[in-house]
């Protein structure tokens, strides 16, 4: 208390006043989270010292320097400004790759997506991973999500630093703009200031701005000239600003993080065009919706190109063999989907299932998932403990190789 006696002498009684209440305040509070701590955690002497010194390094870094004039509104400004800097920067970077990524085909274009999700499920094979690549395709819905994560990560990995250069110089350079023209007034210049720089900040660094009580008509008289020429306090004061600025990195979060922000922004675009592809999957085959996310169009219905029901477990009734038709061929040969109470053909699929169009011919055969499914026939089997699927079930072989499917999707993934 002492020292801050020391401290307040230069300051009029008002305001002394209130700095000792808050110093008061600040210990007691500071003291009182020392105490829970200690007792919660029954911490030893030593640990309870060693808080007892931070208390004192913050103590004597906060309180015991004179924060009033140009060192307050250095201190406060360029803390509000990191505040707002590291809030804003989520939004500012994912509101930029945005831009960058909402016409790539991946995100507007189904068949690119799926190029792009059958290249991940060819290299599973490949490599011999059977059960995960069974697994993905019993769950694709979380698995086409991932893949979109993945390549909206790969434009934040790119733009994330030069995102970051750009949104300090935006921010120094407003703070330059507003010191200057602040520091050519006789008086009233820190209000000035202020609102040139409010005006001029990035909007996302300006919504994370905390309310700072540096700005007050206190601090505004404090800071008015005192002699002739320009105003210095100003000058000062942007550079201690800049000198808190500059060098810091962006806030420490993660890559998906940025990347989920992006989906979220992406997935509430007005333009349907512009959104991710729909996660609904089909209720037999499990492909999903090749329309827009959230699609409203005067068919609003769910609709897909379907793949073989027995890559996700689907089996004949009676047989318990493995399905090697997709839905639309289903439909086609005149099948019949089995429920307890009774088959439905699957010609009345959209009246079963009406929130989904009616499979039909024209839909077009994933050459990938037909060769999943005769080249791990028996693996699917074992997994979903039913039988492989007999000739019947299975066209004829036309693949020469996998790599043959690879490149094929590679190309597709290029449009």
């Amino acid at each position: 208390i002492s020292v801050t006696n020391a401290t307040t002498k230069s300051m009029n009684a008002e305001n002394a006043a209130k700095w000792n209440l808050y110093v008061k305040e600040a210990i007691i509070g500071r003291l009182g989270e020392v105490q829970w701590n200690w007792e919660s955690e029954h911490n030893v002497r030593a640990k309870l010292m060693a808080e007892k010194e931070v208390l004192k390094e913050n103590f004597k870094n906060v309180i015991c320097k004179e924060i009033f004039g140009k060192e307050r509104a250095i201190h406060q400004i360029s803390q509000g400004l990191k505040f707002a800097l590291e809030g804003g920067f989520l939004e500012y970077l994912s509101g930029k790759v945005r831009i960058a990524v909402q016409d790539k085909g991946w995100v507007t274009d189904s068949t690119i997506l799926e190029a792009h999700v059958d290249l991940k499920y060819l290299e599973l094979s490949k490599s011999g991973r059977v059960n995960e690549l069974i697994s993905k395709l019993k769950y694709p819905k979380k698995f086409y999500e991932e893949t979109v994560l993945e390549k909206i990560s790969e434009f934040v990995k790119t733009n994330k630093d030069i995102e970051w250069k750009n949104i300090v110089e935006r921010v120094l350079l407003a703070l330059d703009n507003s010191c200057l023209e602040a520091s050519r007034m006789d008086a009233d210049g820190y209000i000035k200031m202020q609102g040139m720089m409010k005006n001029d900040l990035p909007i996302e660094v300006l919504k994370n701005l905390p309310d700072l009580t540096t700005w007050d008509d206190g601090l505004n008289i404090d800071l008015n000239k005192t002699g002739e020429g320009i105003n210095k306090n100003f000058i000062e004061i942007e550079k201690g600003i800049k000198d808190h600025l500059e060098g810091m990195n962006p806030p420490n979060l993660q890559i998906i993080d940025y990347s989920k922000r992006v989906y979220k922004i992406l997935s509430d675009n007005f333009n349907p065009g512009a959104r991710p592809r729909c996660t609904f999957v089909c209720p037999r085959c499990k492909l999903p919706c090749n329309k827009s996310l959230c699609h409203y169009s005067e068919d609003s219905r769910h609709n897909c190109d379907h793949q073989p029901g027995g890559l996700v477990g689907v089996r004949w009734k009676g047989s318990n063999d493995l399905v090697g038709f997709s839905c639309a061929e289903s439909v086609a040969r005149g099948h019949s989907i089995a429920f307890k109470d009774g088959d439905k053909p699957y010609a009345d699929f959209d009246k079963i299932y009406p929130e989904w169009m009616l499979p039909c011919e024209v839909n077009k055969k994933s050459r990938v998932r037909k060769y999943l499914f005769q080249e791990h026939n028996k693996a699917i089997a074992d997994y979903y403990g039913c039988k492989e699927s007999d000739s019947y079930n299975l066209e004829p072989r036309v693949i020469s190789s996998i790599d043959e499917l690879i490149d094929e999707s590679l190309n597709k993934t290029k449009k």
